[in-house]
């Protein structure tokens, strides 16, 4: 089950600052104004920049605290054995690298909690650009992640872009000589699930092999965090010579018995901008915005900033003595700008929610037991 946990939002009202998402004019801007009338002065003549602004915005939370503590004694661990490595006083054998694996569904505040975790380091700062000298290189991994296509990409991004054709096994000699000499430590590959769009078997287990090489290379293994959706861990598994060497870290799916903390954390993100929430019933509404956001955690975000920007958008236009609040029908009308969907399918808005709640339910266990039919047949098919 799910761990509740008081202290969900950081100390700075709900979210903590990640400047450098944005200019130093948006930041000495927005720093400036401390009371909740200077706030809402500013959001209402801005409300995109507003909205911008709070997307810059980070909110702690439990499982992002786990993924730090074991990003951190992963880290540890790998600066240790590169120490030792280094002085030659052990078997290279022994100081093998080894993996992160971290997985979501889509929305949960995968990128974002990495991001925020690497951003406690000194040594990886400016790593979005591989000439600042960072102990770490962030990717994204190529669509269809070919071991080949991985490879190229992570030369270029190193900055050694591939002309012409060059062999598979060449590419991952330069790949583990440029790494070595850029000094980088920690590699992440995101959206690492684009490997399940690899049809071809032999080209996935030299992946996982590649993948492996990474960690147990004799002069320079790295420490290596991959994340993406669920179907990444299934990948990792079905290699052993990877999963043994491979600490998990799953982001849970919301419940629904979270709404009224998701609620608080919902208010607290409009008083960032010197709004009130105004919804009746915060049990309901924190339900209906947890289906809205497909019980993701960054979804909820995303959903709420969408509201801010149009309930300031509202202000921006109306005349001063309007109530200076989000409601629940500047959700609705982000949910329908968004999906383009009437008031009968508008998750805000249905009537009688606990009956559609229940059909929802039901759709989706019949939903879940048809995908269950359907795995198990392909998994027979690919057994004859």
């Amino acid at each position: 089950m799910r761990q509740k946990d008081p202290s969900i939002h950081s100390q700075d009202d709900g979210v903590d600052a990640t400047s450098d998402r944005r200019s130093a004019s948006q930041c000495d801007r927005w720093s400036a104004t401390h009371c909740d009338a200077d706030r809402l002065r500013v959001a209402i003549s801005d409300p995109i920049g507003a909205a911008e602004m709070l997307k810059s915005k980070y909110v702690s939370t439990a499982w992002g605290r786990v993924l730090r503590e074991k990003f951190d004694a992963l880290y540890r661990r790998h600066l240790a054995r590169l120490t030792t490595l280094k002085s030659g006083s052990s078997s290279s054998a022994l100081l093998e690298g080894a993996m992160l694996c971290v997985v979501g569904e889509s929305s949960a505040g995968k990128s974002t909690t990495i991001e925020k975790t690497f951003d406690g380091y000194p040594e990886f700062q400016g790593h979005h650009a591989i000439e600042n000298g960072a102990n770490l290189l962030s990717i994204r991994a190529p669509a269809s992640c070919t071991p080949l296509r991985l490879a190229t990409t992570l030369l270029d991004s190193l900055g050694y872009p591939v002309r012409g054709r060059v062999e598979e096994h060449r590419q991952w000699e330069e790949v583990h000589r440029r790494l070595q000499e850029r000094g980088v430590r920690v590699l992440h590959v995101d959206e690492m699930q684009h490997t399940s769009h690899v049809a071809n078997v032999k080209e996935v287990l030299r992946l996982g092999a590649s993948l492996k090489g990474l960690l147990v290379h004799p002069r320079w293994p790295v420490l290596l965090v991959v994340s993406g959706v669920p179907k990444l861990a299934e990948f990792v598994r079905a290699y052993p010579e990877l999963d043994r060497r491979t600490t998990y870290c799953r982001i849970p799916d919301l419940t629904l018995g979270e709404a009224d903390e998701f609620t608080r954390i919902t208010r607290r993100i409009c008083e960032r901008v010197g709004l009130r929430l105004n919804v009746h019933g915060c049990l309901e509404f924190g339900e209906r915005l947890i289906v809205a956001a497909n019980h993701q955690f960054g979804g909820v975000v995303e959903w709420t900033i969408d509201a801010i920007e149009v309930a300031l958008l509202r202000l921006h236009d109306a005349e001063p003595s309007a109530a200076h609040a989000v409601d629940v029908m500047d959700f609705a009308a982000a949910y329908s700008r968004r999906r383009d969907c009437d008031r009968g399918d508008n998750v805000f808005l249905v009537p009688n929610w606990p009956a559609w709640l229940a059909r929802r339910d039901e759709e989706r266990r019949l939903a879940a037991a048809l995908e269950g039919k359907a795995s198990s047949a392909l998994r027979r098919s690919k057994q004859k």
